[in-house]
C-alpha cells in the first residue's frame, strides 16, 4: 500500500514537470484500449457507483513514444504504463515518471469531475 501511495505521489509530481515543448499529436486508440474502455463504460452504466466509475485512462509521451496509464482514485490503483502494442513497459518507473510529458485524458469514469482531473492530466 505504501508503494502505491509513493507511485501515486511521484506520478502527480511528474505531471507538473513536462519538459517536451511539442504538443502530443492525437493518435488513434489501440483496439485493446477501446475494448477496455467499452467494458468499463458498460459496467459503469449498470452500476454508477462501482470502483470503475472513479478511474481514468491517460495518454502520455515518453522518449517519443505514446503510452497509456490507468489510475483510480478510490482504489489508489496506478498501473504501469502500457505501450500502444499493449506491452507493459519494462523500465525504471522513476525514469518514466520524471521524463514523461504531455498527458492527455483518454477516458474518465462518471464519478471523476473536473476538479480531480488535475491529479492526472496537465491543464
Amino acid at each position: 500500500m505504501k508503494k502505491l501511495f509513493i507511485l501515486f505521489a511521484l506520478s502527480i509530481l511528474s505531471l507538473t514537470s513536462c519538459q517536451e515543448d511539442e504538443p502530443m499529436t492525437t493518435t488513434e486508440l489501440p483496439n485493446w484500449l477501446e475494448e477496455k474502455i467499452q467494458f468499463d463504460e458498460d459496467y459503469v452504466s449498470q452500476d454508477a457507483s462501482s470502483m470503475l466509475a472513479y478511474g481514468v485512462w491517460v495518454k502520455t509521451r515518453w522518449k517519443g513514444d505514446v503510452y497509456f496509464q490507468y489510475s483510480n482514485l478510490v482504489s489508489s490503483a496506478i498501473f504501469y504504463p502500457i505501450s500502444f502494442e499493449r506491452d507493459t513497459v519494462k523500465f525504471n518507473i522513476a525514469d518514466y515518471l520524471e521524463h514523461q510529458c504531455c498527458s492527455e485524458l483518454v477516458w474518465r469514469g462518471n464519478q471523476i469531475d473536473d476538479k480531480y482531473l488535475s491529479l492526472f492530466v496537465l491543464p
